[in-house]
């Protein structure tokens, strides 16, 4: 017979302060993981930099036509942020026991990938505003008034590309070689989304590729709301994506919780989820 009345009251309460325990335990495994590596993150950072840098030179030599809004640099800098944020939504710590020591507490798993991908997502948030606040000392030229739009937009695409990791991550809890899948589509990504160009520049047999990639369409709409001189960048319009990225959601999110569970069960039975 389920609680009612005070006892109901209190059952709630202490779902939610085990919720609490819960997120508060996920975000302290990232900054432990953060602070043993240190020499890691500078690395990382360093690495963006100097892609910001080289950019800001490949601009000096690139026209500024339509096709990328009269502005080069702030046209790839927006591929360049857009790209490393929803890298995050892919990396998942199941390394090191991290899996079978969360199987053995009383969390859903179904909220297993919510948690583990969490605070890389909160620290790949704050790199990306330290990012954007150096692109614009470089040079980078923005229409601020499109900040919060874009930032509504980014959050739908990240929820896109979660999904996508989640199908990853089942695949690497069975045969612990996912890492090669989520690499290929994290290229094709970089190449068809038009992080560095406009997606005219891919071949036309190509193209429809693109449209299959959360990627195109986020950039493509954070370009137009963001940019000065958006000019015609071509790509799917700001409607169109986010139609589109809504779409992916209610498409891939029953699909990557339907094989996630199913992963799940198995690797179970067979015992293979302690190979973490």
């Amino acid at each position: 017979m389920p609680p009612s009345g005070p006892m109901r009251r209190v059952v709630n309460r202490q779902s939610i302060h085990r919720s609490v325990q819960i997120q508060r335990g996920f975000f302290r495994l990232g900054w432990l993981g953060l602070v043993s590596y240190p020499a890691s993150f500078v690395t990382q950072q360093l690495s963006v930099l100097a892609t910001l840098i080289a950019t800001l030179f490949v601009a000096t030599i690139i026209p500024n036509t339509g096709l990328v809004g009269y502005d080069y640099f702030t046209f790839a800098v927006i591929g360049i942020l857009v790209t490393g944020l929803l890298e995050a939504a892919m990396e998942f710590e199941i390394q090191a026991g991290r899996v079978e020591t969360l199987l053995v507490e009383p969390v859903n798993w179904k909220f297993l990938p919510f948690g583990m991908v969490q605070f890389i997502g909160v620290m790949r948030v704050a790199i990306t505003i330290a990012t954007l606040g150096l692109a614009i000392m470089l040079g980078a030229d923005f229409r601020y008034a499109g900040f919060p739009a874009a930032a509504l937009l980014m959050v739908l695409a990240f929820a896109a590309v979660l999904a996508i990791g989640i199908l990853g991550t089942s695949l690497k809890l069975l045969t612990k070689r996912s890492d090669p899948i989520l690499m290929l589509y994290t290229t094709l990504a970089s190449i068809l989304s038009g992080v560095a160009f406009p997606l005219e520049a891919i071949p036309s047999w190509l193209r429809p590729l693109s449209y299959l990639i959360p990627h195109t369409y986020v950039i493509a709409g954070v370009r137009r709301l963001t940019m000065v001189e958006p000019g015609e960048i071509g790509g799917p319009s700001l409607g169109f994506s986010v139609v589109a990225l809504f779409v992916m959601c209610l498409v891939l999110y029953p699909l990557a919780f339907a094989i996630y569970g199913r992963v799940m069960e198995v690797g179970r039975r067979l015992g293979v989820l302690a190979g973490y």
